[in-house]
């Protein structure tokens, strides 16, 4: 996979997923990937939660995970987004834990939003008759 960026509403290409992780991962001598499950029903209390683990714990860790739950409770305008440009400013790579598993047409919006929020990577459950649905969005993303 590879490491995108918005630049001017266009996707441009960093370094692969995997290289950012394995950078990060020598960087802080581990291979301990943090799960953000965090919740609140406050939303700028769970965002300076999520930042302050971050801060805490960022150098003992080499990549970030976040859950659909965390998205739903802040959103991704202005909420995770928040948390994955955090997370990036410390060199952590991010993953959208998805579980994307609809018909291509949802999986390709779905993966779209993440993407331009600044995720790094998505994990999904894709259905077998839905994957080459999947594969066509990504390669129009230049994957």
């Amino acid at each position: 996979m590879v490491h995108y960026f918005l630049d001017g509403g266009a996707m441009r290409q960093q370094i692969p997923f995997g290289e950012s992780v394995r950078r990060a991962s020598e960087l802080n001598r581990t291979r301990t990937v943090l799960a953000l499950d965090l919740e609140d029903k406050d939303k700028p209390a769970l965002i300076k939660r999520c930042e302050k683990l971050l801060r805490e714990v960022g150098d003992q860790i080499c990549a970030v995970k976040i859950n659909r739950q965390l998205v739903l409770a802040l959103g991704l305008t202005n909420g995770v987004d928040l948390i994955v440009d955090f997370a990036h400013s410390l060199s952590l790579p991010t993953i959208i834990d998805a579980k994307l598993n609809d018909v291509a047409h949802t999986n390709a919006s779905m993966t779209r939003a993440y993407l331009e929020c600044g995720f790094d990577a998505i994990g999904h459950l894709a259905c077998p008759h839905e994957q080459s649905g999947l594969r066509k969005f990504l390669f129009s993303y230049g994957r």
